[in-house]
């Protein structure tokens, strides 16, 4: 048997569902001849998920409101704007970042991320949690 190991199953099953399936739907937008694109992922936390699964097609920004001793990485601040321009990327992404904004502020967060994007915005969080509702 000579299979290539996917060396993203290596992450814990929930990680490599989210991810995966971001993955996919990121291919949708990254048809041959379309040259680079780009995405923001919003709450990126201190590893690169979606540089792991994503394809390498993509320049991908990474931001939270934590640096985490990351230079590259861009700082945000709660509540306000996202600091880009209009349509500066073609996907926005925001995975598992919902349940830790606060609920007043969950429609804010999503409407700077739509104006942030060009082709799409993806976002998920668990549902039916404390956390959520």
């Amino acid at each position: 048997m000579n299979e290539v190991f996917d060396r993203r199953l290596a992450w814990q099953p929930d990680i490599y569902q989210r991810y995966s399936f971001l993955a996919r739907l990121t291919d949708i937008l990254s048809v041959e001849g379309s040259g680079a694109l780009t995405l923001l992922d919003v709450g990126s936390g201190p590893i690169a998920l979606t540089e792991a699964f994503v394809s390498p097609r993509f320049e991908i920004v990474r931001a939270d409101v934590d640096q985490f001793d990351d230079p590259s990485m861009v700082q945000l601040r709660p509540g306000e704007p996202l600091p880009f321009e209009d349509a500066a990327f073609d996907v926005a992404v925001a995975i598992e970042v919902l349940e830790h904004v606060r609920p007043a502020e969950r429609p804010f967060l999503i409407r700077e991320l739509q104006r942030v994007s060009r082709q799409a915005t993806i976002v998920c969080c668990p549902t039916d949690t404390p956390e959520v509702v």
